[in-house]
């Protein structure tokens, strides 16, 4: 069974992403489900939503990382399955 789809982005410094978050919310019908410092400064913010709100979130938050200059990566799960999500969420597959 699929659930919805996941947008994951990745930028440098933890305030990029809350600016960046907050414009993907305001945009489309997603929500925050983790956030994880990567490293070396790197941040990423994962949302959930159905995959046309995922994609126009994704996309906003690209745009406005690429205006700002920021280092930027975007993936966009659809179909998510329900063990994926799991793993996601808690790091470990059962």
């Amino acid at each position: 069974m699929s659930l919805g789809a996941i947008g994951i982005i990745e930028t440098k410094s933890f305030v990029n992403i809350f600016f960046i978050l907050d414009q993907m919310i305001k945009s489309a019908d997603v929500e925050l489900i983790k956030y994880e410092q990567v490293g070396s400064g790197m941040i990423s913010a994962v949302v959930y939503g159905d995959l046309a709100s995922v994609k126009h979130a994704v996309e906003i938050g690209a745009n406005e990382a690429i205006a700002e200059g920021i280092v930027l990566s975007k993936c966009i799960l659809a179909k998510l399955r329900r063990e994926t999500l799991k793993f996601l969420l808690d790091g470990k597959w059962d």
